[in-house]
């Protein structure tokens, strides 16, 4: 068979660049055919050495970076590794990652070395394209059927494209290939997360960290287990074990600082979203993380400059996910018409994105719209069915209508989802009190207390507080209508 249609296509695209003078608009990918050679030649050492010389070459070009990593890891060097982890980690932080720019040298690379399975499998991981990524690991596959590479990438490709029955397959059958390679290991545990068979996602990496104990991303992708298990103790050991063999693993600060979150543990989230922030001044949602922390633990006014930072750093927002984080901006700021545009400009661009449809829920609560509120978190769980903070924010939505039946069913579910959800239990009890359930409310707020101590009672308090006004002013607007 000759080259598939994609490189056939490909190869027009460059000549049509070539012979037009757009060559720059179209491809614009630096090469290095020493690497290219090495690479076709499975010398790995040779690669990480030329790639290292590249890199110092052109420290802002993500591509030698890639490959970097791709032969320590093809090597089974854990230090090259997490050398250049924590060198694509900084082009992040510092350069933006060129994902693109990385995405078109794969393609180049495939096409100019179309009978390479190594070619390939390079095409396969470079790519943020799911359909291209597969396609480009199934073609591995043909050219390769007996290097594991080639199977392993097929079922990155799989679970990318949400299939994790497929990537069990092909991860299996890398191993019957390679059968003590850590990599593998990692990428079927996180297929058997997705299926929710805990046993075996846990047998996996378990084995990949005895096959790597020093791959500090490994106790993260444990601690994701955890995580779906309810397990945040553990979770939060298997983070901090990976913050102490690296502690410049920024992932895995941000996980931490959500298991604080949910722990109620205010004081020990702001430490560590502040030094997500140390590490990464571009990154608008720990900022906004830190402005809720600090409002929380009463002490506002210390993330005075984060706001107007976040607003500074998505000035020009253009995706869902940006225009959602300058919506919660504005929305902790106090501005929740702006929240309200930049929600709306979300949910226009990616109609399923539960985030924005959450964040204009709360917005529209914050301004005693609550009927607008809950269709808002109806169309948040509705994107994503376990989603219980959407539950929970309809849950208290529906409460402060005074919907106490319907209340007290989406906190009921928060709390299968989520049983430490102190919020949870906190509205479920005000919910079942106001339906005359004295004694369930009173096991509600105990339980509240106990997970939440004295944060909980004043939550009680202030949701007391606002489900009386709303019950006041849904009396004077009956009152007011009767004349």
């Amino acid at each position: 068979m000759g080259r598939p249609l994609a490189a056939t296509m490909l190869a027009a695209v460059l000549a049509l660049g070539l012979t037009t003078g757009c060559e720059k608009l179209l491809w614009p990918v630096k090469t290095d055919k020493q690497v290219e050679a090495a690479i076709v030649a499975g010398d790995w050492q040779k690669v990480a050495d030329l790639a290292g010389t590249w890199h110092r070459r052109a420290p802002r070009d993500p591509v030698p970076a890639q490959l970097m990593w791709e032969a320590a890891r093809r090597l089974g060097d854990l230090e090259g590794i997490a050398e250049a982890l924590k060198e694509m980690d900084r082009m992040c932080r510092v350069e933006r990652w060129d994902s693109d720019r990385v995405a078109r040298w794969g393609s180049h690379f495939a096409a100019s070395h179309d009978a390479s399975a190594i070619a390939w499998q390079i095409a396969s991981y470079a790519t943020s394209d799911r359909d291209e990524e597969l396609r480009a690991a199934e073609r591995a596959i043909r050219l390769a059927p007996d290097d594991w590479r080639s199977w392993c990438r097929s079922a990155g490709a799989h679970w990318h494209a949400g299939d994790n029955e497929g990537a069990i397959h092909d991860a299996s059958r890398a191993l019957t290939i390679r059968p003590n390679d850590p990599e593998t290991y990692d990428t079927r545990s996180v297929a058997y997360r997705g299926m929710r068979d805990y046993d075996h996602a846990f047998e996996d990496i378990n084995r990949a960290i005895a096959l790597a104990p020093k791959a500090y991303w490994l106790y993260e992708d444990r601690a994701g287990i955890y995580i779906r298990k309810k397990d945040y103790e553990k979770a939060v050991a298997d983070l901090s074990q990976a913050i102490g063999l690296d502690p410049e693993y920024i992932d895995a600060y941000r996980q931490r600082a959500w298991l604080r979150n949910i722990q109620h543990e205010d004081d020990l989230q702001v430490k560590d979203l502040d030094k997500v922030v140390e590490l990464d001044p571009f990154d608008a949602d720990a900022r906004i993380g830190r402005i809720e922390a600090l409002g929380r633990t009463g002490h506002p006014e210390d993330a005075a400059t984060d706001g107007p930072a976040v607003l500074g750093l998505l000035r020009h927002a253009r995706t869902a996910g940006d225009l959602t984080s300058r919506g919660d901006a504005y929305r902790y700021l106090g501005r929740q018409r702006s929240a309200l545009r930049d929600y709306d400009r979300a949910i226009a661009k990616a109609p399923r994105w539960k985030e924005a449809w959450l964040g204009r829920g709360i917005s529209h609560m914050l301004l005693r719209n609550c009927e607008e509120a809950v269709v808002d978190f109806t169309r948040a769980v509705g994107a994503s069915s376990e989603y219980a903070d959407g539950y929970l924010m309809r849950g208290w939505a529906l409460a402060y209508s005074g919907q106490w039946s319907r209340a007290a069913d989406d906190l009921d579910l928060v709390i299968k989802l989520d049983p430490r959800q102190c919020e949870a239990y906190c509205g479920r009890g005000l919910a079942y009190e106001n339906m005359g359930r004295t004694e369930d409310a009173l096991r509600d707020f105990a339980e509240s207390r106990r997970l939440g101590g004295k944060a909980a009672d004043e939550m009680i308090h202030s949701h007391e507080q606002w489900i009386d006004y709303e019950k006041s002013r849904r009396e004077r607007g009956a009152q007011a209508a009767g004349k």
